[in-house]
């Protein structure tokens, strides 16, 4: 994964392949409206890829801004981006993706690399627990997780006072297959440069 650092201003638009981003007017539209779409009878602890969004309470703009369609990280922010990246080191068999912290919701690619594929699960089979659970890899607890420690570093390192940080739960997508994962990185990627124009954007 590929980050573009500057000292005192940091410049942030995180890709796994370093690539710049693409056409703001290409991807805009690509993805639906985000709505929760978990799924009553998928594991969400097996193996496959979970394309997340993270927003703050009442999406307030208090991770970044964006100048000139780069992300430059608010303190919060950094640390939000610190923990996510950490997900990985700290949760076997969980890998961290392309992400990018906006202003008030991040955006990331989580794949689960152990245990049965998601695309394997037959039709009509339960799986070993329900959306939610409390599997210490499970998608959820995993988003818990960080949510918790962020709040905690922003409590102690910033004397951040807020009584709630984030919006309640998390948005998530499954990625079916290669063709999806490309358009959820496209999509990834241009979000800084399509923000002025994102239904996320309290401004627009």
């Amino acid at each position: 994964m590929a980050v573009n650092h500057k000292r005192n201003n940091q410049k942030h638009l995180l890709t796994s392949a370093g690539t710049p981003p693409v056409c703001p007017y290409v991807f805009l539209n690509v993805l639906p409206k985000r709505k929760q779409i978990r799924l009553r009878y998928v594991d969400y602890a097996m193996t496959g890829a979970y394309y997340v969004t993270l927003c703050s309470h009442k999406k307030e703009c208090i991770f970044s801004s964006v100048e000139r369609d780069v992300v430059i990280l608010t303190p919060l922010g950094k640390i939000l981006e610190d923990e996510w990246k950490k997900t990985s080191v700290a949760r076997k068999g969980v890998l961290v993706e392309d992400f990018v912290v906006m202003p008030n919701h991040l955006h990331g690619i989580l794949t689960f690399t152990d245990g049965k594929s998601i695309h394997e699960i037959p039709d009509g089979i339960a799986p070993l627990r329900d959306f939610g659970g409390s599997e210490g890899r499970s998608l959820s607890t995993v988003i818990a997780q960080v949510k918790s420690i962020v709040t905690k570093r922003a409590k102690k390192e910033l004397d951040i006072r807020k009584e709630n940080i984030w919006q309640r739960g998390f948005y998530e997508h499954i990625i079916r297959d290669e063709k999806d994962m490309i358009r959820i990185k496209d999509y990834i990627r241009s979000n800084p440069i399509t923000w002025h124009f994102d239904h996320e954007n309290p401004n627009t």
